[in-house]
């Protein structure tokens, strides 16, 4: 039993240490303020999709999602506003 669980502390622990991100990406929208993440997703190509939600320079807070490439290259970002100045904030995705 206690060469399982050292086996388990060391594997996991292992792990962590040498855990380091493959790339780094950020976005800054309109309004230079505050942006806020939702979720990560990827899909089936190794793209990874972010969900979230920025203020506009003439809107209050927008949904965005954001498409980047398996490398970290931005493929494409979208900024979904509701009609009038109202907080559009995500909560889930799927």
């Amino acid at each position: 039993m206690n060469r399982k669980v050292f086996a388990l502390v060391v594997l996991l622990w292992g792990t962590a240490v040498f855990a380091f991100p493959l790339w780094v990406n950020r976005y800054n929208g309109p309004a230079n303020s505050d942006e806020m993440v939702c979720a990560v997703l990827t899909d089936a190509g190794r793209n990874v999709i972010v969900v979230g939600s920025s203020p506009g320079t003439t809107t209050a807070y927008d949904i965005v999602v954001i498409k980047y490439a398996p490398n970290g290259d931005s493929i494409w970002a979208r900024r979904i506003a509701g009609s009038g100045y109202s907080n559009d904030i995500a909560k889930a995705a799927v």
